[in-house]
């Protein structure tokens, strides 16, 4: 290995040497034989030196790779000589370098924190994923909060307390920033640090993920993409079964464990069969279903039943966008219930298809689409404040993973039933509205018996595997839901027109623009 001509500052040296006598000491005693409660503080203090050792080490390897000194072992890359160096596995290598140059290039802030002892590396890895994802993130991060709320702003304990003490409990402002002043200007990043001060890890995490998802939500949907691009589904002979193998994206995994746990159920009394064989054998039974049922090729439209929980805050995130875009509010063709004090806490969107119908007489046109009463669906055009964002999960699937890509929320709301549901601070249910389908029955009904399977040019699939697309004019650009701007496709080729904005137009029958025709004709 080269020798560097460049030592250590002798200060630094003597601290190093000073450091691995006491490792040597503290080390030298087996563990085992210390107190339950004496270990347990003896962990949390080493844990806690290690966190603060592993970012200043972070910053010396962001160090060495800008220097180029390492090339003088004629490594032939950076985690090539790092992984040798420190003899790391080469995928801990990259990990560390990704860190340190995401601590180096994007997040000073957050590199100062983690040697302080404010806050752990785990920290740093989920503001390390943020920086990582795309350039939007990172300039979010970067960039100065305008007209950030003192109130907004989490704190801790302390910090109150201070900011308690320095105005006499007066105001709650900023030392450092004269009281008739404008709000602290804060960057992205170091707001996020704020919320990691004050939340536990998964609460922060949450709402590291909310802040990416607003930061950018493209980026999302172009990782829906990619795991598009990588599903498959293999089933292959074997001399004594077949063999299942594959990849799935998180929708589609989301239907198929939905579906299994179905056909599963509880296990009986005494059933010891293992998780994996029972969902073998489940989903053997959902083939069966759908064989012994004739529901392949006749019957009416009937979709998996499939749960996407929406907050109040992100219907109205969605509903600005509409607005922003026609000038007005998309018709869902829904009436709500006044919740408590008008404010439905949690609209749910249950993905179910069939026909829901309506209220009234039978062969009574439909409801009008203006709803009737207080508050209706979508309250204002106004988006949201960065704190209502943050404060809320976010779009889930049922089982609480997420987000939903926004390009997949739009799709389900489209043609879907919605029921709201109001939850009191306590997460007690308060009230829990009838559900509604954004296309009526007899609309639906009207649709299919036009269309009578996917309209797509040489797709016969029957209305059973079909959506209602919202085909002139999509849902989420504050497209009416109507029969006229109403089109029978397919699952696979409604992503497919969806997905590569696909413009579709009447004709004696639905015409179809090339791909990215809808975004030209808007």
């Amino acid at each position: 290995m080269t020798e560097y001509t460049e030592s250590i500052p002798s200060d630094l040296g003597g601290q190093l040497a000073l450091l691995e006598a006491l490792v040597e000491r503290i080390t030298a005693p087996d563990p085992l034989q210390m107190q339950g409660f004496a270990a347990a503080e003896a962990s949390s203090r080493v844990h806690a030196a290690q966190e603060r050792l592993s970012a200043q080490r972070l910053g010396w390897i962001a160090r060495i790779e800008s220097d180029g000194l390492w090339a003088l072992d004629t490594m032939w890359s950076f985690a090539s000589w790092l992984a040798k160096t420190e003899r790391l596995s080469p995928r801990r290598a990259r990990q560390d370098i990704a860190a340190a140059r995401a601590l180096r290039d994007y997040l000073p802030a957050t590199g100062r924190a983690v040697r302080r002892g404010d806050l752990t590396t785990d920290h740093l890895g989920i503001m390390a994923a943020i920086a990582g994802t795309s350039e939007q993130r990172r300039e979010k991060l970067r960039s100065t909060i305008e007209g950030l709320d003192p109130a907004e702003i989490p704190r801790t304990p302390e910090e109150v307390a201070a900011l308690a003490e320095y105005t006499g409990g007066e105001r709650d402002v900023d030392p450092e920033v004269d009281a008739n002043s404008a709000p602290p200007a804060m960057t992205g990043e170091e707001l996020l640090l704020a919320y990691a001060r004050v939340y536990s890890l998964p609460e922060f995490t949450r709402v590291a993920k909310r802040f990416a998802v607003v930061a950018d939500p493209e980026s999302d949907d172009r990782g829906f993409r990619a795991a598009q691009d990588r599903e498959f589904l293999e089933v292959s002979g074997t001399l004594d079964g077949y063999h299942v193998s594959g990849f799935l994206t998180e929708e589609h995994g989301q239907l198929l464990k939905t579906a299994l746990g179905a056909v599963m159920g509880r296990p009986a009394e005494g059933d010891h069969t293992p998780a994996a064989q029972r969902r073998a054998i489940a989903l053997a039974g959902l083939a069966r279903i759908v064989l012994d049922k004739g529901l392949v090729g006749t019957g009416a439209a009937v979709r998996p039943h499939l749960s996407v929980l929406v907050p109040w805050v992100d219907l109205q995130k969605l509903a600005a966008t509409c607005a922003a875009v026609t000038g007005e509010e998309p018709d869902l063709n829904h009436s709500w219930g006044s919740g408590v004090d008008g404010n439905p806490g949690l609209s749910g969107i249950s993905d179910i298809g069939g026909n829901a119908g309506t209220s009234g007489t039978p062969g009574t046109p439909p409801p009008s689409p203006i709803p009737t009463q207080s508050p209706p669906l979508l309250l204002s055009p106004a988006p949201p404040s960065l704190a209502a964002l943050l404060s809320s999960p976010g779009p889930t699937w049922e089982d609480g993973r997420g987000p939903v890509p926004d390009r997949i929320l739009r799709r389900i709301v489209a043609d879907c039933l919605l029921t709201r549901i109001v939850f009191g601070p306590d997460s007690q249910i308060l009230d829990v509205g009838r559900s509604q389908r954004t296309l009526t029955g007899a609309r639906r009904a009207a649709v299919i018996a036009r269309d009578k399977h996917c309209v797509w040019p040489g797709c016969d699939m029957p209305p059973e595997f079909g959506q209602i697309h919202h085909a002139q004019v999509h849902w989420a650009d504050g497209g009416s839901t109507s029969t006229t701007n109403a089109a029978l496709l397919c699952w696979h080729h409604h992503e497919h027109v969806d997905g590569r904005d696909i413009a579709m137009r009447w004709n004696n029958g639905w015409t179809f623009g090339e791909p990215g025709s809808y975004g030209a004709a808007a």
